[in-house]
């Protein structure tokens, strides 16, 4: 029997979020670990996400109202998806 490791949300990085987001979606950098991209939770035709890589997680805020669940969920599925 083969056991797959527990992939822990705390332990992923911006890339593995940016990485799940849709292939369409445009991104302005704003710093180093922090960009803008268009929101996955609604029809977002001027990016209103950002998101950026924290002291040890990464964080995002949509700025056009989407709460945090909606986000959180979002990215959850998506992650868990990308994992198998």
């Amino acid at each position: 029997m083969t056991y797959q490791k527990r992939r822990d949300f705390n332990s992923l990085r911006l890339q593995n979020y940016i990485d799940v987001l849709p292939k369409t979606n445009k991104f302005k950098k704003l710093r180093e670990d922090s960009y803008l991209t268009n929101c996955p939770c609604h029809d977002d035709n001027n990016p209103s996400l950002a998101i950026s890589q924290g002291h040890s997680r990464v964080i995002f805020k949509c700025f056009a109202g989407c709460n945090q669940q909606e986000l959180l969920n979002y990215f959850s599925n998506a992650l868990r998806q990308s994992w198998h």
